[in-house]
């Protein structure tokens, strides 16, 4: 009994509370919209204050520009999407409290007051405190010190950095507008050129080098770091295009990281550190490692021969299936033996080695064969930045040895499992 009479209690009390918010709720006093609704386009800027301070965007001819507390470009999807969101317009869905502003975030310290402005003019504003559950958030109007509960996207939208809010794209470019592209590291100057051909100068990786101006183009900082913060650029890149100004940046490993500037005293990008570590290495990444060309269309017979037997599959030119010639029973998976046709294809090395097929391993007891080209596997090779090593060469040239990630061999022999 005594407990049947503290849950009907406590149903009356949940009652109450809803009888109490839907009467603020329904307040003529408090009306339900917060922000009216508006067009994006009317907005020419928008301030975020905290308690760190006042980061202020103002759209430009180009798109949305960061004005304070530094100059940048600001991140367009970013602010955009911000703008969207409150362009609907911002309805309350409940008032919860006509004070206590510690208890929901709507407090100096942790408040956000975010404010849109077409030039002067307020377009809208809101104070906007901790997340409330269920998609909704505590926020206040300006002007009301009642707290409402809305639907705004979620603080999170709104509490960042000025950092946060800058473009991350680090540099502007056409790939395609690429014609040389000049690196030098510790006065040593590297020049890559394009010609009618393409990159494809005599000794040099066409393929990487190609990659280059695409990396740099969609190259994103996974931060903004202020100016100075490193203080020595013992690089530089300078990208000459087809059509208007060069794009030149400076570039440094600062252990783990690496950073790259445009201007002296402008910003500076935290980048991948491999990415300046491959520039600082001047012609050595844009060497042509490749040791086999030819097309793996045209394979047909793929072979492998080691100490015990030798196994030889060929690819039905109907079916484009991989079936086993010798021995017959083998189980052949089309897929793999379709990969190990592409790898031989455009194999690869790490580097070539200055040693003789004798020191080296060869001749060797393990060849694998793609029609008429054969690649034989010598012995372990010296460690190649920490990865365990074989040495490799192509029968059509046996003097011109090269070093081999040692899983390489490995995962091809997997074609021909039995």
């Amino acid at each position: 009994m005594k407990r049947t009479r503290q849950l009907t209690l406590a149903l009356l009390g949940l009652v109450a509370v809803d009888v109490w918010v839907h009467r603020l709720a329904s307040d003529p006093a408090h009306p339900r919209d917060l922000v009216s609704p508006f067009a994006p386009s009317e907005v020419t800027s928008v301030a975020l204050t905290s308690v760190e301070g006042t980061t202020r965007l103002a759209r430009g001819d180009a798109g949305w520009d960061l004005a304070t507390p530094l100059a940048h470009d600001a991140d367009d999807v970013l602010v955009n999407g911000l703008v969207f969101t409150l362009s609907r317009g911002v309805e309350a869905d409940s008032r919860v409290d006509d004070g206590n502003h510690e208890r929901y975030g709507l407090v100096a310290e942790r408040q956000i007051f975010v404010e849109l402005l077409d030039v002067d003019q307020r377009v809208g504003a809101l104070y906007i405190g901790d997340n409330a559950g269920q998609g909704l958030t505590f926020v206040r109007r300006p002007s009301d010190e009642a707290v409402y509960r809305a639907r705004i996207g979620g603080r999170s939208r709104y509490a960042l950095s000025a950092g946060d809010w800058t473009d991350r794209q680090v540099l502007k470019f056409q790939p395609a507008a690429v014609i040389a592209i000049d690196i030098e590291h510790d006065n040593q100057i590297t020049r890559l050129e394009r010609g009618e051909d393409g990159w494809g100068a005599e000794g040099l990786d066409a393929d990487a080098i190609a990659a280059l101006p695409q990396t740099l183009s969609r190259l994103r900082a996974s931060r903004i770091l202020a100016p100075n913060t490193v203080q020595h650029f013992p690089g530089s890149v300078r990208l000459s295009l087809d059509a208007g100004p060069a794009v030149a940046f400076d570039f440094a490993t600062e252990g783990e990281i690496g950073v790259l500037r445009i201007a002296p005293e402008g910003p500076q990008y935290q980048v991948p550190a491999a990415l300046t570590q491959q520039l600082a290495k001047g012609r050595e990444p844009w060497i042509d490692r490749t040791l086999v060309r030819i097309d793996a269309a045209q394979i047909s017979r793929l072979t492998l021969e080691e100490p015990e037997r030798t196994s030889i599959l060929r690819r039905d030119a109907r079916t484009e299936a991989w079936i086993a010639v010798q021995p017959a029973n083998l189980d052949v998976d089309s897929r793999k033996a379709m990969t190990v046709a592409q790898t031989l294809a455009r194999l690869r090395v790490l580097a070539f080695a200055e040693i003789s097929p004798e020191a080296a391993g060869f001749p060797s007891r393990l060849r694998m064969g793609a029609n008429d080209t054969v690649v034989e596997f010598g012995d372990d090779a010296p460690p190649h930045e920490g990865s365990q090593t074989r040495y490799v060469r192509s029968l059509d040239r046996p003097d011109r040895i090269g070093v081999i990630d040692a899983r390489v061999p490995l995962a091809l022999k997997s074609a021909w499992s039995r």
